[in-house]
């Protein structure tokens, strides 16, 4: 009896311990379940709404929440639309990639096309595909033909820029070395009036210096005689070297190349008349031609400038026509052309000294 109370004890007490584990599983499986059915709940209850409950909750509800909602919905639209515009972070405007269709979905063109002209190829005939390989290779050669005629372009397109900037470069060295010529010019101007001025001041000024004193802008020092009546009792030797001091300044002094033309022009005649003085003496008389010329030469003698270009173009006139003798006119054509540049030079010496007047005067 004692054996079957002690194993009726352990049977029971076994019960019981499996009775209680079954009751801690079950209670946790209660609690699992329950979680997951509060979450069905919510989402069944959300799903049992009514369109009718919608409209009605919408008509209740007061401006402010009508405004809310609508800020609220329109607030999920773009938080969506910018999820659906970003990647990663990553925008098509914004990404370390360079790539402006980042979110796009990427579609393999050229792929898909081989797919569809496989699948048309499939149902052409020989005919037709003979005609479709000939259109292929007419497209490319009309594409090659493009990309010749671009390069063509190109290299032209080249060749000008290097043609342009070659002839820049040219004009900048050019422009550079003429103004490097003018302070030159200018510098060696400076100097021959710097040495006139000095051997005037010294006293053994030249035949130039006088010429150009009243050039300068010394207005104490001014020559009253007119330039051309300086070239009177000068010998041949001093003559030319007056005519390469003439032809220094002509090219140097730009400012005053009336006066020096025109200085030029009586020096070259002085020149030849003293040659031809020369071989008179050689000879041991006077010519025919020489008297000709000193009449020629005294009608011209205290006439203007206007009135003797106005007789040069007389002359000229008289020689297309056959008028004039034509070595005669050429003669006189010499005359009037040293007479044109005397009064040249009678009309700068008097503005020169009525300017210097001025000044002094002011």
């Amino acid at each position: 009896e004692r054996e079957g109370e002690s194993q009726v004890v352990r049977f029971v007490g076994c019960v019981g311990a499996r009775v209680a584990r079954l009751a801690r599983c079950a209670k946790e499986l209660v609690k699992m379940g329950g979680g997951g059915m509060g979450k069905d709940s919510k989402k069944d209850r959300r799903r049992s709404r009514s369109p009718d409950e919608k409209m009605e909750r919408k008509l209740n509800e007061t401006r402010e929440e009508k405004m809310l909602r609508r800020l609220e919905k329109k607030k999920r639209k773009r938080e969506q639309e910018e999820a659906a515009k970003t990647i990663c972070g990553y925008t098509d405007d914004n990404n370390r990639f360079g790539d402006s269709n980042l979110t796009q979905s990427f579609v393999w063109g050229k792929k898909n096309r081989g797919m569809e002209e496989e699948e048309r190829d499939k149902h052409m005939s020989e005919k037709e595909k003979r005609r479709a390989e000939a259109e292929r290779k007419a497209k490319i050669e009309e594409e090659v033909e493009k990309v010749k005629q671009r390069r063509e372009e190109r290299e032209k397109e080249q060749a000008w820029m290097e043609e342009e900037k070659a002839r820049m470069a040219r004009e900048s060295e050019e422009a550079q070395h003429n103004e490097w010529e003018s302070k030159a010019d200018e510098f060696h101007l400076e100097q021959a009036r710097l040495r006139a001025k000095i051997r005037t001041t010294e006293g053994r000024a030249k035949p130039i210096d006088i010429f150009a004193k009243n050039l300068m802008d010394d207005d104490a020092d001014v020559e009253m005689t007119e330039p051309y009546k300086l070239f009177r009792n000068l010998a041949l030797p001093q003559l030319e070297e007056l005519q390469q001091d003439v032809e220094q300044h002509r090219s140097l002094d730009s400012a005053n190349a009336e006066f020096w033309d025109a200085m030029a022009t009586v020096c070259e005649d002085e020149i030849r008349g003293a040659k031809v003085r020369v071989e008179r003496e050689r000879a041991g008389g006077a010519d025919a031609a020489a008297a000709i010329e000193d009449d020629i030469a005294s009608t011209f003698q205290g006439k203007g400038w206007r009135e003797l270009k106005d007789q040069e173009e007389e002359v000229k006139g008289g020689i297309a026509e056959g008028v004039l003798d034509p070595e005669f006119a050429q003669q006189v054509l010499a005359q009037l052309r040293t007479a044109l540049a005397k009064a040249k030079l009678r009309d700068i010496h008097a503005n020169i000294l009525r300017s210097k007047l001025a000044r002094l005067e002011g």
